[in-house]
């Protein structure tokens, strides 16, 4: 398995925003590397089972799907402090979500046009994060009963990253592979601890 350099290029794309540097050392703490190894790596994890698809183009993707998880976590703290948005640190965390999202596009476009139908796909399983995380919100606060059919709901949109990732993988070179996608949907949801075995299910494939 090759790795990719993803926190790497994370860190040199944070030293170049135009932000103050107590903020570009809070991103770039280490710790965070550590929490965040499973996204770091995801694509990593994942390209073996993609072996057309060029290291270039996997370490592209990687740091855009990195991009976009720490965006959706900086949505996630707007959300929580929705109510007190107007300060400068909400507002600060605004822009930063910006800078990561407008990266993390401009490094897909690069990847994949315009018309492409990876796009049309992405905005479903956007729009289902979203709906996930607006519902374990919502849950949450009404301390309501988790059915199984919620659990699954809301694995299948939490997910949305890691469906994603295969999504990106599948998608190049405009050769989708539909059954490979739908078998890494089915066990995206397993434990990160158990990834192996997504990648043994995708080799058969």
């Amino acid at each position: 398995m090759k790795q990719c350099n993803t926190w790497t290029a994370f860190s040199k794309f944070i030293s170049g925003l135009d932000i103050p540097e107590a903020i570009k050392e809070q991103e770039g703490n280490k710790k965070l590397q550590v929490d965040h190894q499973f996204y770091l790596d995801l694509f990593s994890m994942l390209s073996p089972a993609f072996p057309n698809v060029d290291q270039v183009v996997v370490e592209r993707l990687s740091l855009a799907g990195y991009l976009y998880f720490r965006t959706t976590l900086l949505l996630d703290q707007q959300f929580d402090t929705v109510s007190d948005n107007t300060n400068t640190s909400s507002i600060k965390r605004m822009m930063l979500c910006m800078a990561y999202h407008e990266r993390s596009i401009k490094e897909l476009t690069q990847v994949f046009e315009s018309n492409h139908p990876f796009w049309e796909e992405f905005d479903v399983i956007k729009k289902r994060y979203l709906e996930a995380n607006m519902l374990e919100k919502k849950l949450s606060k009404e301390q309501q009963f988790f059915t199984e059919k919620l659990f699954e709901q809301l694995a299948e949109g939490k997910s949305g990253l890691s469906i994603a990732s295969v999504l990106a993988l599948c998608s190049v070179n405009n050769n989708f592979d539909t059954e490979k996608y739908w078998n890494a949907r089915c066990c995206l949801f397993i434990p990160a601890s158990s990834f192996l075995t997504i990648l043994m299910i995708l080799s058969r494939i």
